[in-house]
């Protein structure tokens, strides 16, 4: 679990710190402020020294990545590593510096660096060829081999490198590229959109038949009280695996029904459960956590949150753009003190900053109406 972070150089964000976090953490702000990016960095802390399958997940949902040519001579458009770093004006891709940071406030031993660099093919004395990282490249001429690689570290750990053009050739990154990673924290994220039927899938095998599938099902009675079981099945004829869908059956009824037959909030509120049972001692990420559920459940949702997140001592991090999601959030932390913590970010000065609101100051702010999103 986190008690602070500090992100430097990633995308949006220049320098921000986030201080006296919370079990439970809600981020709120305007539109294109920040609040996915920061989820996006924690995303990329948690995978340590892996954190190159992070890169590649980012580029690919942002769609910035390039592509291969599709006639002859057509020149292939690069990866555009360059925007997973600061930028100092809106809309441009060059970036201030070519490194990025992210982790614990203080802890040089806990925290990820990402640099998009420069190596040699060096032949060392047995005749070995190895990579050498070249720190300024204005003394090299234009026909020795100079090739962009991204570099990580982890705190005081070897560093990894990664040829882009090697990731682009592959279309696609293997794991198997890749030893042990370092520094990884069990991580889960729920975009906005929801997850994918093989994601779904994927989590709720390593959760059924074990005592966090009930987890699942109470968070379901929240909107739907008679639904005693949870299924996942193949659906249609492929038999690929994001074909699967949900398949719930109430008391008294010999049937399962498809859960999205029951409403897009339904889905939504098992998706945050399988992903907040999934992340045990660990931390969820939750984009737009309000998504298709009605104003009256979602104080009991985040009541549900807290004492999950208190019993299997994970950690949550939301957005939202809704003020009832708020007041909700607010109710339920009263509860669980010292675990909910509200995150608003600002912009000052071109700089996005953040400020902090623990339970007893969001209380206030709620009891006064006080615009806080």
């Amino acid at each position: 679990m986190f008690d602070s972070l500090h992100i430097q150089n990633f995308r949006a964000l220049e320098d921000l710190e986030l201080r006296d976090l919370g079990s439970v953490n809600l981020l709120v702000g305007r539109n294109n402020i920040g609040k996915t990016t920061v989820l996006e960095a924690i995303k990329m802390r948690c995978a340590g020294t892996g954190a190159i399958w992070e890169v590649e997940k980012l580029l690919n949902s942002r769609q910035e990545i390039g592509r291969e040519p599709s006639e002859e001579g057509e020149s292939r458009q690069p990866w555009s590593l360059e925007r997973l770093f600061y930028c100092e004006a809106n809309g441009t891709v060059q970036a201030q510096s070519r490194r990025l940071s992210i982790g614990p406030l203080g802890a040089p031993e806990s925290t990820l660096r990402l640099e998009l660099g420069w190596i040699r093919m060096v032949r060392d004395e047995t005749g070995e060829m190895t990579r050498q990282v070249v720190k300024d490249i204005t003394g090299f001429e234009n026909d020795q081999d100079i090739f962009e690689a991204i570099i990580i570290n982890f705190g005081d750990t070897p560093r990894r490198i990664h040829s882009p053009g090697k990731m682009l050739r592959l279309g696609r990154l293997r794991p198997g590229l890749v030893d042990s990673e370092i520094g990884t924290v069990n991580c889960h994220y729920l975009p906005a959109r929801g997850f994918t039927g093989n994601e779904a899938g994927d989590l709720w095998d390593k959760i059924v038949l074990t005592d966090l599938e009930f987890d699942v099902l109470s968070a379901l009675k929240i909107i739907e009280p008679a639904i005693e079981r949870i299924s996942l099945i193949q659906s249609g004829a492929s038999a690929r695996r994001e074909n699967r869908m949900v398949l719930v059956l109430k008391s008294g009824s010999h049937n399962p029904e498809p859960l999205m037959s029951l409403g897009d909030g339904m889905n939504r509120i098992f998706e945050m459960a399988l992903g907040l049972a999934s992340s045990k001692a660990g931390i969820l990420l939750v984009d737009e956590v309000e998504n298709g559920i009605h104003y009256s459940v979602q104080q009991e949702l985040w009541s549900l949150i807290f004492e999950m997140a208190s019993r299997l001592r994970s950690q949550v991090f939301a957005t939202t753009h809704s003020w009832d999601c708020i007041e909700a959030f607010q109710k339920a932390a009263s509860a669980h003190p010292d675990a909910g913590v509200l995150i608003r970010l600002d912009e000052h000065d071109n700089k996005i900053l953040a400020t902090i609101f623990n339970e007893q100051q969001l209380e206030i702010l709620t009891k006064e109406s006080i615009e806080v999103r």
